[in-house]
């Protein structure tokens, strides 16, 4: 059986409202009624304080115990056992487990002092009964608090839910089991089950109580309300016997989707438990990595703290190295929000002003969780608490945030388990610390366009870089030693960069590593070739004239190539170059246009989001729409107040090295201004003009009109990740390029060429003017075009032409007649009605004409006569 830890985390004020009423059951000869609560054995518990805290802590049972204890539900539902602690001191020392209301029901459990124990198990029904017998351990039992010879367990109802059970499930405390509940799952079926959160601005999360699938079964998991694209996870037979949680952005749902075979050959199932988070970040894969050190003197020197995998085990103490308690260290516990059990340390290098840690918590022994803070010392005896701290006492995940960092240098992470809880732990560096060198650039581009790919993390100073390409790229030649290439691969291809070096972090050792980055390049779709824009009027200065009057033609156009756009609708677009974590599940009411881009309380500043590098060929500028949340809201939704806390919107031309302000958004004037004016005081309070949605559109300096600009939104400052949010909707960023082409064609066509936006026409009949704006680029045409008919006065044409020619008989089987009236010398052509020409006719001294029109198709066709300065027109019907 694969099993993992589990447990549930609610919101604090809910958890310590079941604390304060739960119940505490001693093992005794009893029949109890109680849906949540802690049995323990016979010995009860007492209460130790220590420092700040009260921990539970167990006495120890007797010799020669014999009891049957049966627990009842009140509501009907099963039981849930978590083992807190279970320990036993002689061979003869047996609790067992059975699943009904007396030992005569199924056994579920046998658990000695060598017997494997599960973390959790669970009653089928409403009743379970448990039946200790200790043997005669003598003089040499065990006493005191959490030590040999006493069990503590927490347990509580739960209601199962099968995967088969019709419907989207909407919860935020569920237990999620295969259609086999407790047994084994039923061959040959496939079920799919979507679970949504329960509670606004948070995300489910699940967690395996239980894995074990047979060969060639399998469990996905997929991000939405249905099986689309690729699953985020796949189980089957060879799951790993440790999963880290899996959960999703804020406010989206997970999809199961459960496939078995008819081979006969199950496994006992799943377990799912689910609860809402609104740590909504996927969880880091582990990475390999040396446990945190018992002393603060030995810390672990962590280089790279994203994917950083811990516990707080019970070799850790809550002694120092000189042999002192670390509850009595004056300057470690002034700031500290609890007491220490049994802490540990990692020590990393600060890269920027400040750092922010998130930190994902599961496999609890006790439900109650783990504790930290980051500090500044040189000696492990002075701290000073540079961050946050973090004791909520139940199971959570939380940001560590820390301020006032000075780059290059060290500080200390203390991780401790609230009143000595066991609980594994992930670490990710969300800002202000080294994580390594890595590839960021562009995924996807279309055929005849430029890809960037950069290295970030390393120390250009420090650093080699070498790249090379698969297949060949001679669009790389000459930046093969530059840590920024830009380069324009005519299929998909392959960068390799060899970079080689010593790190600026000193707890980081000499690297020589490759790194590997993908472009994939598309010819047709509908993102490849120019996006653009593109709007024409065509309009006259009058629409109804008489034969050869002269008509005034007028285009208004707008011609724009569009570089980058985002509507935030399907969460934020390939395309962006480098973000920190964004909400697109509008937390603070409804946007502009749908969904819209939010920074709240999922990171701390600085908070930006910045595109890819973008060809701007031309006079370029860009458009959004902005809003701050208004000073004093709740979390997400909390307003920037003091004047530097606002947002800045800044370009780069030299692949984000250096930034070069656009525009300030001054949250205390209300105005858009130059630049960040870095003070602090005074604050603006309520609604400002820019805590509602406005649209605003900025443009671009000539500096910025180059193959490879970004532009990026930027806060740099917040009080903490709980104030100063705000978001963006709608953003594009286009250009006006230079060389377009306007022109006019006329229907039917009247011999004229017009190529101006403005022109004269002389219709001596009814036309379509059509005008189309025109722009080329890599061997492709862009048009946009409107039309405009002008009316001329059928009665004026025809008694004009009558008085020029005449055609008979009409309609004409064998032979048409053509009698012209005009004595100089003029061309007549027969034309169908596609356009193409039938025949050609000169004139010359004979004003009367014979066509033989008998293989002619039928259908309808016109007779044009072409003198000196006019053309006429006559229509017949060939039968």
């Amino acid at each position: 059986m694969k099993r993992v830890m589990f447990f549930i985390v609610c919101l604090s004020i809910f958890w310590n409202a079941k604390i304060s009423s739960a119940q505490q059951y001693s093992m005794s000869n009893d029949n109890v009624t109680s849906d949540f609560g802690y049995f323990y054995d016979s010995g009860g518990s007492s209460t130790e304080n220590i420092g700040m805290m009260s921990c539970m802590m167990q006495a120890t049972y007797s010799n020669n115990e014999n009891y049957v204890m049966t627990f009842n539900s009140t509501n009907g539902l099963p039981f849930q056992f978590e083992i807190d602690t279970l320990g036993f001191y002689g061979l003869e020392d047996t609790l067992k487990v059975f699943d009904g209301s007396g030992v005569n029901d199924p056994l579920l459990y046998v658990f000695t002092s060598n017997a494997v124990l599960p973390s959790i198990f669970y009653s089928s029904g409403s009743s379970i009964t448990f039946s200790f017998v200790s043997g005669d351990n003598s003089s040499d039992m065990i006493t005191g608090c959490d030590n040999g010879g006493n069990w503590a367990m927490t347990f509580r109802t739960t209601e199962f839910i099968s995967i088969d059970e019709p419907g989207t499930l909407t919860s935020c405390n569920f237990t999620l089991v295969d259609d086999g509940i407790l047994d084994s799952y039923s061959e040959g079926v496939e079920y799919t089950k979507t679970i949504c959160p329960e509670s606004a601005n948070t995300c489910v999360k699940l967690e395996f109580a239980e894995l074990e699938l047979g060969a060639g079964d399998y469990l996905e998991v997929y991000e939405g309300n249905a099986i689309a694209g690729s699953p985020l996870y796949y189980f089957d037979e060879n799951a790993s016997d440790n999963i880290l949680p899996i959960n999703v952005e804020i406010n989206h749902c997970l999809t199961l989707h459960f496939v078995s075979n008819s081979d006969g050959l199950t496994g006992s199932g799943f377990i799912l438990q689910g609860y809402c988070t609104d740590m909504c970040i996927p969880v880091p894969q582990c990475i390999t990595n040396d446990p945190a050190n018992d002393q603060c003197i030995n810390a672990t020197q962590i280089c790279n703290l994203h994917g950083y995998c811990g516990s707080t085990d019970t070799a850790y103490t809550h002694i120092a190295h000189n042999g002192t308690d670390w509850n009595q260290f004056a300057g470690l516990m002034d700031d500290f929000c609890g007491s220490i059990e049994n802490n540990s340390w990692l020590s990393f290098v600060a890269t920027q002003a400040t750092s922010s840690l998130n930190i994902w918590t599961y496999n609890c022994m006790n439900d109650e969780g783990i504790q930290m803070q980051i500090y500044e010392t040189d000696d492990c005896e002075d701290f000073v608490p540079v961050s946050n701290c973090v004791s909520h006492g139940y199971v959570s995940d939380f940001i560590v945030e820390a301020t006032n960092l000075v780059p290059g240098q060290v500080y200390y992470l203390m991780i401790d388990g609230f009143a000595g809880d066991q609980c594994d732990y992930v670490v990710a560096a969300n800002s202000g610390v080294d994580i390594g060198a890595y590839l960021v650039g562009q995924e996807s581009i279309c055929n005849g366009t430029q890809a960037s790919i950069a290295v970030e993390g390393a120390d250009t100073n420090l650093t080699t870089f070498s790249w090379y390409a698969e297949p060949a790229d001679t669009s790389l030649a000459g930046q093969e030693n530059n840590p920024h290439i830009l380069v324009s691969p005519v299929d998909t291809t392959q960068y390799f960069c060899v970079v080689e070096g010593s790190p600026s972090n000193p707890f980081c050792p000499d690297f020589a590593d490759t790194l590997v980055w993908t472009v994939n390049v598309a010819n047709v779709g509908v993102n490849c070739g120019f996006n653009y824009d593109c709007e024409v009027e065509a309009t006259a200065n009058t629409y109804y004239v008489e034969p050869g009057d002269p008509v005034e033609l007028h285009m208004d156009a707008l011609y724009e190539v569009i570089a980058f756009q985002d509507d935030f609708e399907d969460g934020y677009a390939v395309g962006w170059y480098n973000t920190t974590e964004m909400m697109t599940s509008n937390p603070c009411g409804s946007g502009p246009q749908g969904n819209f881009l939010w920074m709240g309380n999922t990171n701390h500043t600085p908070r930006f989001v910045e595109t890819q590098d973008l060809n701007l060929a031309g006079d370029a500028f860009m458009r959004f729409y902005l809003k701050y949340a208004i000073q004093g809201e709740l979390s997400p939704c909390e307003g920037p107040d003091e004047p530097d806390e606002g947002v800045s919107v800044q370009y780069s031309t030299d692949f984000g090295q250096n930034w070069i302000d656009i525009a300030y958004f001054n949250p205390l004037t209300g105005a858009i201004e130059t630049t960040n004016p870095l003070t602090n005081t005074p604050v603006a309070t309520g609604p400002t003009n820019f805590t509602s949605w406005n649209y605003y559109e900025l443009p671009l300096p000539a500096a910025a009109q180059t193959s490879h600009t970004r532009v990026r939104f930027m806060q740099d400052a917040s009080t903490t990740i709980d104030h100063d949010h705000w978001g963006i909707d709608e953003f594009e960023v286009a250009w006006i390029p230079d060389n377009i082409e306007t022109y006019w064609i006329a229907n039917p066509d009247d011999g004229n060429v017009y190529s101006s936006t403005d022109v004269i026409a002389f219709p001596e009949e009814s036309t379509l003017y059509t005008a189309s704006f025109l722009y080329e680029s890599g061997g492709m045409a862009y048009v946009c075009e409107d039309t405009v008919y002008v009316e001329v006065n059928p009665l004026s044409i025809e008694k004009r032409n009558k008085e020029k020619f005449d055609v008979f008989p009409v309609p004409a089987k064998d032979e048409l007649n053509i009698i012209a009236k005009e004595t100089e010398s003029a061309d007549i052509e027969i034309y169908a009605s596609d356009g193409s020409k039938m025949e050609i006719i000169l004139q010359g001294d004979c004003p009367n004409y014979k066509v033989d029109v008998s293989k002619f198709p039928k259908g309808n066709y016109f007779v044009q006569l072409n003198s000196r300065d006019q053309i006429y027109r006559k229509q017949f019907i060939k039968l």
